[in-house]
């Protein structure tokens, strides 16, 4: 009896050490002891004094519709638009080119999932996803498909690392999480599915110094993988406890189930999160208000209100306005952070802002 009950205790001990090491945080970016609230703080100075805001070609700007993604790549910008296509804008607001083939031929896709754009052998290609394949696009004087790379699974989202690894989150799998080489040949997978934590963003994966973050649906806690490593790791955005854990995410989809997400409106939660020379610039939400809390400097962060009833003084685009700061989960960029700037009558125009 005294053997039975000894070796469940270890059993339950070694249990409780792998519960807590899975649990364990290995980094947390933010220490909001050092967080100071601001008001009526210029755009400029919030996020960079070197900025630059410019408008977008009606020939090209006319074609979008419902925007997904902005991604800048070198100095293009590339727009996702209604899922289907893909408008593409050098670095002065001039309409360059469009890729747009939605259909069930071989050269065509069904929607697009998710998109990165890729240099490779000196050519600028578009990656997307298309259900459970990655079809790639390279441009002579339209975009046509050069190869397709074909998975047992569903691609919700994709991220093509610099050392050619592609860093995917998966649909109909075990894991959420699956690390993968240029061919497809598997290298790790982590992260068992929980609902909560799959909240579809339109950049899904974040670079940061020298890795790459995954957000755990709006909690105060997410996934990275460290540059070069196939090892995935647990991170924490806030040392406050203010906003909701991993673990309370869960109990409330436990008890609200798919109707957990308007149960959010008392809570205080992530939104999303980007990096502006090596500095984190975090939206989040607190009893429905919306907030900026950004890095001012290696002791001291700031945090000021955006919606509703903006408390930051646009300096930058025409309509002198901060509408566009709702775009914040828009925009990629591995050097700058980007807004579009929609219009609110029929005289404006589309615009980027980037802080750079």
């Amino acid at each position: 009896m005294k053997t039975t009950i000894k070796k469940y205790l270890v059993i339950f001990v070694i249990t409780l050490s792998i519960a807590c090491s899975n649990d364990s945080v290995d980094k947390t970016l933010i220490n909001t002891n050092r967080l100071e609230r601001v008001k009526n703080i210029k755009a400029s100075k919030l996020f960079s004094n070197n900025y630059k805001y410019f408008e977008l070609e009606p020939q090209g700007a006319n074609k979008i519709g419902r925007v997904n993604k902005i991604v800048k790549h070198e100095s293009a910008f590339y727009i996702l638009s209604d899922d289907n296509r893909i408008i593409h804008f050098d670095s002065s607001g001039n309409y360059v080119s469009i890729l747009n083939k939605p259909g069930k031929g071989p050269t065509e896709y069904t929607r697009i999932e998710d998109f990165n754009v890729v240099n490779s052998y000196n050519k600028t290609q578009i990656w997307l996803a298309d259900y459970s394949s990655l079809k790639i696009y390279d441009y002579t004087n339209s975009w046509h498909l050069t190869k397709r790379i074909k998975f047992p699974y569903v691609i919700n989202k994709f991220k093509v690392l610099k050392n050619n690894n592609i860093l995917l989150m998966t649909g109909q799998n075990k894991k959420s999480l699956t690390l993968v080489d240029s061919n497809a040949n598997m290298i790790s997978q982590y992260l068992d599915k929980q609902m909560p934590f799959l909240i579809f963003k339109p950049v899904q994966f974040t670079n940061y110094k020298n890795m790459v973050i995954f957000p755990l649906g709006v909690a105060n806690e997410f996934i990275y993988l460290p540059e070069e490593s196939s090892d995935f790791k647990h991170g924490k955005y806030l040392t406050s406890d203010e906003f909701i854990s991993k673990h309370e995410l869960i109990e409330i989809f436990q008890k609200k189930e798919y109707e957990y997400l308007s149960s959010l409106r008392t809570e205080s939660y992530i939104n999303n999160i980007r990096f502006l020379k090596n500095k984190a610039f975090l939206q989040v939400t607190i009893n429905g208000e919306r907030f900026l809390i950004v890095e001012k400097d290696s002791d001291t962060f700031i945090k000021v209100k955006f919606a509703p009833n903006s408390e930051v003084v646009d300096d930058i685009s025409p309509l002198h306005n901060t509408n566009y700061l709702s775009n914040f989960l828009y925009g990629e960029s591995d050097s700058s952070i980007i807004f579009l700037q929609e219009p609110e009558s029929m005289e404006d125009k589309y615009g980027i802002i980037e802080f750079y």
